[in-house]
């Protein structure tokens, strides 16, 4: 299973190398693709043999981040090799242009290499078991951008040298090339736009707020369920329940899973579960009650109707068993849906909080399997030992004990040796003496004092039949109980829990008890929580470098300006496709942010130097704006196309609707709006322009 995943995830690499190459080769021309394919090849080739020297592992994270540093490592190459080509067929030497090029666009690009390297660095460096899972994302997209921006001055530049043929050159003047028609058709927009600037940033605000309305419709997630073709039952019957009484129920559920449609094999464990072979699968605890299969499906797809009818009938014919069948997740989790935990000092007010929670739970109809941890209290048998009757017959308490445990538990009376392991000798009654817990009136104690056997019936005063805790759980060495439950078929959790929350959430808690939320909701709000703890540190360092750059305030302003505005295409995508905004769709917001900084720098930088070099203002705006059309437009096309493959993978899905819509249209925005902000920062005026 995982040697297939891995296969299908390299095809998925390979064909967004390929989308990637083929779009380079359509949009830019045959020698221009040649020369970004080249570089591309081999950047990921040195990202390869560094992965493999520094230790890290072909798996789901890293090769899902070789896709999505695929698109962005294009950038730094396709503004070289634009501006080289450019500079050539204006018809001035090669090796001038190349070293101009190399030389003007060096400190943009640097600081855009760094502002998409920090963007992922809050996962490589927060705390936690989920960032601690998906963290070579950061460091395989690190190792991809910082070759792309050090063979974006070296390997490429030399193949444009090989490549690009030279323009012959005459005496006379060498025209700039014309214009195309998209090219031109742009300037006129980019034009109209700068010349209403107020109404144009009133329309993009309009619709960022919109956008943020339309937020509430977003669905919210974790972790998707895995596509591995396997299906786990937890089966509990309630605790001390004798193993040949589990082995029964659990021969008996294997039978009829054995006869479902689509099922090919079964693995039934009694009394635990297995080794973990993957890093989701919880094996639980060892317990006479506990039960697990493990079912192997020939279609993956067909866990979705498998698993309700396994749950109905687990529900219908096991009254005194608890059982759950569910899916793996393809990250950090498991357990229950929705968790709520209480803690404090004393176990029966913790019992009683989580029966209050768990009726909660029972009175919404789209609530199911509906427990807690420490699971039903178990019955036991309390003789009253008599000490007047015990002092005539001169039996003590200890021995009183001591003949109970013998005749049920065991003593140990030697050790036997075998090799080098020591097996106990334990002395215990026959199994027909101890199947019934009131034949302890029968056993027959010694008594020291007469030298006879006394029935041990003798010396009760009765007996009581108690309930007790079976397990009693903490964390933090506080004790801790989880009131559990999932949402019923076809049910959203996220809809669940928003009505459950306020609801257990006015439980009355005693002093020095504590309510909090675990289970998916708890394990994603821990995730975040984690990430959001570097998150700041990683946008001060995003900052800084935009401020080192320019050494000014006003451009940075201009450019982080333009982040938020990535959120319209981020909220409209995942509306329109359904797709709930996980833990991967929050790590594609913080890449996001950086490329967008990316493309307005390089923007904001070449209208710095064209108006250094003496241009009309006006003018620089709208030439800057044109001449970097394809680079910023070839950059985003190629990270969309790039990544489209992982769309059709369930992890990957998130991350990719919001980095494939939120770059398609924060792309555009930045094209139209960062002139404008230019424009407002500096007062710049539409009449600022040549003679």
């Amino acid at each position: 299973m995982v040697d297939a995943s891995i296969k299908d995830f390299a095809n998925n690499v390979l064909m967004s190398l390929a989308i990637v190459f083929v779009t380079l080769l359509i949009f830019m021309g045959f020698r221009s693709g040649l020369v970004m394919g080249a570089t591309v090849l081999i950047t990921m080739s040195a990202t390869l043999l560094i992965m493999w020297v520094a230790g890290i592992p072909m798996h789901r994270i890293s090769l899902g981040a070789l896709v999505v540093s695929l698109g962005m490592l294009v950038d730094n190459g396709v503004v070289v090799t634009d501006g080289i080509l450019v500079g050539i067929k204006q018809g001035r030497d090669k090796l001038e242009v190349a070293k101009e090029v190399a030389k003007s666009n060096m400190k943009p690009l640097i600081g855009g290499t760094l502002v998409g390297i920090i963007a992922f660095a809050p996962i490589g460096f927060a705390p936690g078991d989920t960032a601690e899972f998906t963290n070579s994302l950061f460091w395989v997209v690190m190792i991809a951008l910082a070759l792309s921006w050090f063979f974006a001055f070296t390997i490429t530049p030399l193949f444009c040298y090989w490549l690009f043929p030279a323009v012959k050159t005459t005496d006379k003047v060498i025209e700039p090339p014309k214009k195309g028609r998209f090219m031109r058709l742009y300037e006129g927009i980019i034009r109209g736009v700068l010349s209403q600037k107020f109404l144009s940033l009133a329309v993009v605000i309009g619709i960022f707020a919109f956008s943020m309305w339309g937020f509430r419709f977003v669905k919210s997630g974790f972790f998707p369920a895995s596509t591995s073709p396997q299906i786990v039952v937890d089966y509990q019957r309630p605790e001390g329940t004798d193993i040949s009484e589990t082995t029964q129920d659990m021969i008996r559920l294997e039978k009829y899973v054995q006869s479902m449609d689509g099922v090919t094999h079964v693995q039934t464990m009694i009394g635990g579960g297995t080794l973990r072979y993957m890093l989701v699968y919880d094996a639980g605890s060892d317990s006479s009650s506990n039960g697990q299969l493990l079912i192997r499906v020939d279609d993956y797809r067909k866990s979705d109707t498998i698993i309700p009818k396994l749950q109905t009938y687990i529900d219908e014919n096991f009254p005194d068993g608890l059982g759950k069948a569910w899916k793996f997740r393809m990250g950090p989790g498991g357990g229950s849906k929705i968790e709520a935990v209480f803690s404090g000092p004393d176990s029966k007010v913790l019992r009683n909080l989580a029966n209050e929670a768990k009726a909660i739970m029972a009175a919404d109809h789209d609530a199911v399997l509906i427990k807690d941890d420490w699971r039903r209290a178990i019955s036991y048998l309390e003789p009253l030992y008599s000490q007047s009757k015990g002092e005539r017959v001169g039996i003590t308490r200890k021995e009183f004990s001591d003949a109970l445990q013998s005749n049920f538990s065991g003593q140990q009376r030697g050790v036997f040796r075998e090799g080098d392991d020591l097996i106990p000798i334990i002395f215990r009654a026959p199994e027909i003496e101890r199947v019934r817990a009131w034949n302890m009136a029968s056993i027959q104690i010694l008594s020291p004092t007469t030298n006879k056997t006394v029935p041990l019936g003798q010396l009760l005063d009765g007996a009581n039949v108690k309930w007790r805790d079976g397990r009693l759980l903490r964390e933090d060495r506080i004790l801790t109980i989880k009131a559990q439950a999932d949402p019923g078929p076809g049910v959203l959790a996220d809809d669940l829990y928003k009505r459950l929350k306020p609801k257990i959430e006015n439980i009355t808690l005693p002093d020095g008890y504590q309510m909090a939320w675990d289970g998916e909701f708890g394990s994603s709000a821990d995730a975040q929580s984690s990430l959001a703890s570097t998150v700041p540190l990683g946008l001060l360092a995003m900052v800084l470098v935009v401020v080192i750059l320019f050494n000014r305030i006003r451009q940075p302003i201009i450019i982080w300006a333009v982040v938020p505005l990535g959120l319209i295409g981020v909220v409209f995508g995942l509306v329109i496709t359904g797709t709930p905004l996980e833990f991967m769709g929050i790590l594609g917001l913080l890449s996001l942010s950086g490329l967008l900084i990316q493309n307005s720098l390089v923007l904001v930088d070449n209208t710095d130097n064209l108006i250094k070099d003496g241009m009309p203002r006006f003018d620089a705006l709208v030439e800057s704006a044109s001449s970097r059309l394809r680079p910023v437009m070839m950059g985003a096309f190629t990270t969309v196309l790039g990544i489209m493959p992982l769309y059709f993978d369930a992890f990957f899905k998130s991350m990719t609707v919001v980095l494939a819509f939120g770059l398609s249209f924060a792309t555009l925005i930045t094209l139209l709006i960062t002139p404008v902000l230019y424009a407002l920062f500096f007062r710049i005026k539409k009449t600022e322009v040549a003679a």
